[in-house]
């Protein structure tokens, strides 16, 4: 028997290799976008690359009971918990249930959009962070007074600052005495 085929073991190597390089370096960017983002919720960067305390880190940055974590051991229950947890992070750094949802998929490229962004962690009770929004109260002249800035929970205000303009008395007297003479007019026009 005559064997002819020829193996190149070399190409087959380079793409082996290049292919290693490859995973090593989006690994890389993982735990470093996973690290920052650890850091922006309040929490310290080392916390992210221990196994499974990583993941007890993360459901309390994401105000998830700590207890689930065994979800991520049972079948199907654990696609739930994944879902849930990259949801709950999206929303924590101002994102949507979309960004959540690509966040699943395609962390690679969502996380570090969300550690090396603008993107804000906003914690409920703005322990950990500060507020990323602020109301500013307005003068009796309509100027913003930027020293007396008051936080936003959830995106709305919690209190509103209104400026009603004072009328003058002279004013008040002309506009009584304008309305009186529109309605005599219309009664004279009946």
């Amino acid at each position: 028997m005559n064997y002819d085929v020829y193996y190149d073991y070399n190409s087959i190597a380079d793409i082996g290799i290049g292919t290693w390089i490859i995973s090593i370096a989006a690994s890389v960017l993982i735990i470093v976008s996973m690290w920052k983002i650890f850091k922006k919720a309040g929490k310290k960067g080392w916390e992210s690359i221990i196994p499974i305390y990583n993941m007890v880190v993360l459901l309390e940055i994401c105000k998830i009971e700590v207890w689930q974590i065994v979800f991520f051991i049972i079948p199907f229950a654990n696609i739930y918990i994944f879902f849930r947890l990259y949801i709950e992070l999206a929303k924590k750094f101002g994102k949507g249930v979309g960004f959540g949802v690509l966040n699943v998929f395609f962390p690679i490229i969502t996380l570090p959009i969300l550690a090396f962004g603008s993107a804000k962690y906003e914690d409920d009770n703005n322990s950990n962070t500060e507020s990323n929004a602020s109301i500013l109260d307005v003068s009796e002249t309509g100027v913003p007074n930027n020293s007396e800035a008051k936080d936003f929970e959830y995106g709305y205000e919690k209190e509103e600052t209104v400026v009603i303009p004072q009328i003058n008395e002279d004013e008040n007297s002309e506009s009584s005495s304008n309305e009186n003479e529109d309605s005599q007019s219309s009664s004279n026009q009946e």
